[in-house]
């Protein structure tokens, strides 16, 4: 499926490719240009929405004949295309693992796992009112060609309903959350977390960003972070910096 193709949060649609963690890079203003070219039906309302970190970016867009907002992460990968890992395997004497193999292979898994979370959460919203996962994925279908370093650069989108506000974001504007529902609000939290624990779902990052609030109060969790990895080295903070340290 191509980016264009992506469709509101509220239809499911099978598409590509997530990203590993090993292969994200690239700026802002690096991703806009990819988002505007690919979701040519969308409109970019606000770019950078609380939760974007260096790993993915987070913007809302509008489809611009329906109206509905869509909430979009993207990044950007850039890997070695196929015709040049053909050469370096056949110059390195025909390697079993030529230098695209792994980043087929991450993608390959992040889509299965993308799946699956969606087929445990996203079927029967009255089994877990309290979790909007990804229902749509998709990535760039004209990845483009850096030739200073012989890198393709491909977009990679994933897709979720739109909500209200983050819980960052309510906490910090009036009128302020009486006791009632602050308690309120992490009872739905411990629930979300609950049934999607008995789906045998992690959720991999936490955060108040993490969490939407509609404007009655309901809360839900989003964004999980299936792509992050679930251990880090001590003695090494690029994996920390690179997934968890907000912007």
């Amino acid at each position: 499926a191509s980016a264009a193709d992506l469709p509101a949060a509220a239809a499911a649609s099978s598409g590509a490719f997530p990203s590993s963690s090993s292969s994200v890079g690239g700026s802002d203003d690096a991703i806009v240009p990819h988002l505007t070219r690919d979701l040519p039906h969308h409109i970019l309302e606000c770019p950078l929405l609380p939760g974007s970190g260096r790993t993915m970016r987070t913007y809302r867009v509008r489809h611009a004949d329906s109206g509905a907002s869509v909430v979009v992460r993207a990044t950007v990968v850039r890997y070695v295309p196929r015709d040049a890992s053909a050469t370096a395997s056949a110059a390195g004497g025909g390697g079993p693992h030529p230098p695209e193999s792994k980043f087929v292979r991450d993608v390959t898994a992040q889509e299965r796992e993308l799946s699956r979370i969606r087929s445990l959460l996203g079927r029967d919203p009255s089994v877990h009112p309290n979790v909007l996962p990804f229902l749509a994925w998709s990535a760039s279908s004209d990845p483009a060609r850096d030739y200073r370093s012989g890198l393709c650069v491909r977009a990679l989108y994933v897709a979720r309903g739109h909500v209200h506000s983050t819980l960052s974001d309510r906490l910090a504007t009036r009128p302020f959350l009486s006791a009632v529902e602050k308690h309120w609000i992490a009872y739905q939290i411990l629930r979300a977390l609950g049934s999607m624990h008995d789906a045998g779902v992690c959720h991999g990052h936490l955060t108040c960003e993490n969490v939407g609030v509609t404007s009655w109060g309901w809360a839900v969790v989003m964004d999980v972070a299936s792509y992050k990895p679930v251990s880090i080295p001590g003695d090494d903070p690029s994996d920390f910096i690179s997934h968890f340290q907000e912007r």
